[in-house]
């Protein structure tokens, strides 16, 4: 029995100003939609025109007051090719609400309040490279994920590997080399 992503729901209280933003910020567009036969609710489905999964987009007639969101403490996460560009697009728009620069990382703001990660596509594929960790080697690709952003590379990793350049990492106080 396999299981596979579908697609994330988000109920949303004006939906032609979601289907706007969500079309402004994030470049998605509207797959296909469904009204109830007697218009209590009406899905629209989004698509990023690349990938399977969708977004779909409740909204509920009777709903009369925006969302509680609570401590908004789910997100879901977008990545993009072009993250300076995304950057000064949805600061421009405003919908910035959180910045993590030391992750390489920000969120935005939909009008019903939910977060949405911004995360710099994956620009190299790293090869298997085994990193020397405690007198035993470990493939890096278990580890390691590359993201570029700003003009250098960030490293996410679960171990203790500092950025020395665009393709180098620090692991324990010897520079690695990484495959272009």
């Amino acid at each position: 029995m396999n299981f596979t992503f579908a697609h994330n729901n988000l109920n949303v209280y004006d939906l032609e100003k979601s289907l706007d933003f969500y079309q402004k910020a994030l470049n998605l567009k509207v797959e296909r939609e469904k009204l109830a036969d007697d218009e209590s609710f009406k899905l629209v489905y989004l698509t990023d025109g690349v990938t399977p999964h969708l977004l779909e987009l409740t909204w509920l007639r009777d709903m009369d007051r925006p969302y509680e969101l609570g401590d908004n403490e789910i997100h879901l996460a977008f990545a993009v090719d072009d993250f300076d560009a995304a950057y000064k697009k949805h600061k421009e728009m405003g919908c910035i609400c959180f910045e993590n620069p030391s992750m390489g990382i920000y969120f935005i703001e939909d009008p019903d309040g939910y977060w949405l990660e911004i995360v710099p596509s994956v620009r190299r594929q790293c090869k298997l490279l085994h990193v020397p960790v405690s007198n035993r080697y470990l493939p890096a690709v278990d580890y390691l994920r590359l993201f570029h952003a700003q003009e250098y590379l960030h490293l996410f990793l679960e171990l203790e590997f500092q950025p020395v350049c665009s393709n180098t990492v620090q692991v324990l106080n010897n520079p690695v080399q990484l495959p272009v």
